[in-house]
């Protein structure tokens, strides 16, 4: 039976723990079920601190604050990092392409030029191609 009791409760503190939204912490799970007084508050009532306590809580407040904007910093610095490198790749491939776009073009006009070159050695005229594209 004791079994039983001790594994029932363990499960019901594991599903309390991780349920998304309930306290994660056992500090946090005992001020669930407490009756509303903070552990910090050495007065008995609750919402009131000595000096000592709200500047220790105050304190403790500001570090947090800290490394999270730290942590966002660092976050920010990576982000922009990435997107860097991306844009960067992005405009790589953009130089790339238009490289090999005019690479194919003047090959193609070298083939055309060959082309009306040896058309006109046989037929015993020349093809003029001019700068609007017309050739006669």
């Amino acid at each position: 039976m004791a079994k039983k009791f001790v594994s029932v409760l363990m499960a019901i503190v594991l599903f309390m723990t991780l349920v998304p939204g309930n306290p994660t912490a056992w500090a946090s799970i005992y001020d669930m079920f407490s009756y509303g007084t903070p552990r910090q508050n050495t007065q008995g009532q609750p919402g009131q601190y000595t000096p000592d306590e709200l500047k220790q809580y105050l304190d403790y407040k500001n570090r947090v604050a800290e490394s999270q904007t730290k942590a966002e910093q660092v976050l920010d610095q990576q982000k922009a990092k990435v997107l860097d490198k991306i844009e960067n790749n992005i405009n790589k491939n953009v130089q790339d392409s238009l490289k090999t776009v005019k690479d194919l073009d003047r090959q193609a006009q070298e083939a055309r030029q060959k082309v009306f070159a040896i058309l006109g050695q046989k037929a015993m005229f020349n093809y003029v191609r001019y700068e609007d594209g017309k050739t006669i």
